[in-house]
């Protein structure tokens, strides 16, 4: 990316417009897809609402508030930063996975010489940031399909995805890309496929940066219309379909921890919105904090 890019970039940011992010799921009509994906609302004991209250924790002095648990040295620069989020324990996690996922597919079918998988190699730390770079890449330049991206047509042609890998070995990476041993997994949780990296993610972004006195919980909605046990539908929403997640935040907008919204999750003698908001804050109370909440739950 050249320096007209980046400034074009940065000129584009001063003009987003929040108004147009659907990032506050306030409606009033909620509804999690039962196992066969319909949209009847699925039924449950937990009702409850929270809507604009603040919380106050009890009023202890001995707070740390705005504690920056990572040094951060003044010549460090954009690859340091992301490397504080993309870590090389997450790197290896998706390399063994990843690796072991394609050999348990591999052992059990019967793969002629001409099937694209004969050519599987085992990959390493070099090719996932590869891979992982190819994909940022992708988000940002958008084609019409992945095979376009190595194209040679003259109005695909790109110095980028060609250079950095083959299609084929793109392609492979992609679909035994896995966070998880699929023979010892606990397929009771339904996000087992990826709790290991959400638990490793929410361990790095609390341990990287302390918040302050206030902070926030809301709840966001990644659209999706894929086959999905926990999707849910939204009637009044402009994404109507997708997964719902809940979030602690600080005023400066960091993320401190993510819990994805799987249907029925409130513990015994709890409702859903105190499980919620005490899971999220579990890591805060106590210190003389405020916590505020946007969030409005009916099930």
């Amino acid at each position: 990316m050249d320096e007209r890019m980046i400034n074009n970039a940065l000129d584009d940011s001063d003009n987003f417009s929040s108004d147009s992010f659907d990032d506050s799921d306030s409606d009033s009509i909620y509804c999690v897809e039962n196992e066969n994906n319909s949209d009847s609302q699925e039924s449950s004991d937990d009702e409850d609402q929270i809507e604009n209250q603040t919380l106050l924790t009890s009023n202890n002095s001995q707070s740390n508030w705005n504690i920056v648990t990572v040094i951060l040295d003044e010549d460090i620069g954009p690859m340091d930063y992301f490397k504080l989020f993309l870590t090389d324990n997450i790197i290896e996690l998706m390399v063994i996975e990843t690796n072991r996922n394609a050999q348990q597919f591999l052992n059990t079918q019967k793969i002629t010489r001409g099937s694209r998988f004969s050519f599987w190699q085992p990959i390493n730390k070099n090719d996932m940031e590869k891979f992982m770079g190819l994909l940022m890449w992708m988000g940002l330049v958008k084609m019409t399909s992945i095979a376009d991206y190595w194209s040679k047509a003259e109005r695909y042609k790109n110095g980028v995805a060609p250079k950095t890998m083959s299609r084929n070995k793109f392609e492979l990476i992609l679909r035994f890309w896995h966070f998880e041993d699929n023979e010892t997994a606990n397929k009771t949780d339904r996000l087992y496929k990826v709790r290991k990296l959400l638990n490793m993610a929410n361990d790095l972004v609390k341990n990287i940066h302390k918040p302050g006195e206030i902070i926030a919980v809301d709840e966001s909605m990644i659209p999706f219309r894929g086959r999905l046990k926990f999707r849910q539908y939204i009637k009044n929403k402009t994404h109507k379909y997708g997964v719902k997640f809940f979030k602690v935040c600080g005023t400066n907008g960091y993320t401190y921890k993510i819990i994805i919204y799987e249907g029925k999750q409130s513990k015994p003698g709890e409702a859903l919105s105190e499980t919620i908001v005490t899971s999220l804050c579990e890591n805060y109370l106590n210190e003389g904090r405020t916590i505020v909440t946007f969030i409005r739950l009916f099930h």
